[in-house]
């Protein structure tokens, strides 16, 4: 079981914010989809190989703590709420909701 004082919290921590930073967002303002597209970039290694499904797994169980504490101390504002497909939803309700 990892801890938060493993190196691997920091070692995918830095790679995730780096990879949203790459996609031109900081980690207040990041949606649903560019969190996904970071944990996407980081299937491939920096030098383009594939990384191994368990190591993948390891990532995104980083990246759900990282994102799930930064929520609680009030770094991110709930990322369902500015995911564009729930921007949509709420477009779709009436105005008397």
């Amino acid at each position: 079981m990892l801890s938060a004082h493993d190196p691997v919290y920091s070692r995918v921590g830095e790679r995730f914010l780096a990879a949203l930073t790459a996609a031109g967002r900081d980690l207040r303002h990041a949606t649903m989809e560019n969190a996904q597209a970071a944990l996407e970039v980081m299937r491939s290694k920096e030098d383009g190989a594939a990384v191994r499904p368990a190591t993948v797994n390891t990532c995104v169980t980083v990246v759900k703590s990282f994102l799930g504490f930064a929520h609680r101390v009030g770094i991110t504002a709930s990322m369902r709420d500015r995911s564009s497909s729930s921007r949509r939803r709420r477009a779709k309700l009436p105005s008397a909701c």
